[in-house]
């Protein structure tokens, strides 16, 4: 998501993809809040409220290949930290991993994060705490020489659902367990 609703404190987070930054919106008062900066632009987001934290798929970091995810600690309003996951797109090393949905499970123990078509990373699974990236989830089984990407993720009576796309453009709905 590119946007996600903290509804204790009554505010919108929304990422954004041209400045490096998350904009603050104030459903109450329907305005906008200062927002808060990120070490580089935003794809996708996901709110921890056990730990009171936002999860910030970012695009790149100070031009550097990879997947890298900002922390803010919403209490105090600011980046704590950058995961590096230590991931690098599929055929085009020196290209960002792109995440366009983050997602946490519902026991807040882990972070799923999609990958985009051209990064063939499938999805990301990291520690929420620690930033340690836990599995790769293959979307593409079938084609060894890639994992795949995916657009969305959703949880479904436990299961990990994810759209994806394949190399012809074709949409795919997978199962995950």
């Amino acid at each position: 998501a590119k946007t996600v609703v903290d509804e204790a404190r009554g505010l919108l987070y929304l990422v954004s993809l041209d400045e490096p930054l998350v904009a603050v919106f104030d459903l109450a008062t329907e305005s906008f809040q200062a927002p808060i900066a990120t070490s580089d632009r935003g794809i996708g987001v996901a709110l921890s409220r056990q730990r009171d934290r936002l999860y910030v798929g970012l695009e790149s970091v100070t031009e550097t290949s990879g997947a890298f995810i900002s922390v803010i600690d919403l209490a105090a309003r600011q980046e704590e930290r950058v995961f590096d996951l230590g991931v690098i797109s599929g055929p085009r090393p020196e290209q960002p991993v792109q995440m366009a949905e983050l997602l946490l499970d519902p026991a807040e123990s882990q972070v799923f994060a999609t990958t985009l078509h051209d990064a063939q990373a499938g999805i990301l699974v990291f520690d929420p705490d620690t930033g340690e990236l836990l599995e790769q989830v293959d979307l593409e089984p079938e084609n060894p020489a890639r994992l795949g990407g995916a657009l969305d993720l959703d949880f479904l009576n436990g299961q990990l659902i994810a759209t994806s796309e394949n190399i012809d453009g074709f949409g795919l709905l997978r199962v995950l367990s």
